[in-house]
């Protein structure tokens, strides 16, 4: 003979206690309620800049660069008065954009004007021809 067990019904919403606190709110608590819970996960995803704490770093401020502002960087004064000018000019023709990570974290600047990030995010000469 086959041996038959009882089983309980799973509860998916969750704990039996925890929906009782649920059965005498009307649907548009329930809408509220579930709103709250909703913002409540992605704020602890993400924390909003008033709840990190105060000794953290804040982080950096995002910095578009073009054509327009590129000069103010310091990396580019290591550069050749032709390579700068070069840049300007390509970027009359190809507009370029690019910010402040790029910029200071993923370009060497020991190796321009070979660094493959540099090459792309800035305007070559050799792209005109």
């Amino acid at each position: 003979m086959v041996e038959q067990r009882s089983q309980e019904p799973q509860d998916t919403v969750g704990d039996a206690a925890d929906l009782k606190n649920y059965i005498d709110l009307k649907p548009r608590e329930l809408n509220k309620l579930g709103k709250v819970r909703r913002l409540h996960g992605r704020d602890a995803a993400c924390p909003s800049p008033s709840r990190i704490e105060a000794g953290s770093e804040a982080p950096p401020r995002y910095r578009p660069y073009t054509v327009s502002n590129f000069r103010e960087l310091p990396q580019v004064q290591r550069l050749s008065d032709e390579q700068r000018f070069a840049i300007e000019v390509v970027a009359q023709v190809l507009p370029f954009k690019t910010n402040n990570y790029v910029v200071e974290q993923l370009i060497d600047w020991d190796d321009i004007p070979n660094d493959p990030m540099f090459v792309l995010n800035f305007p070559q000469r050799e792209m005109l021809l």
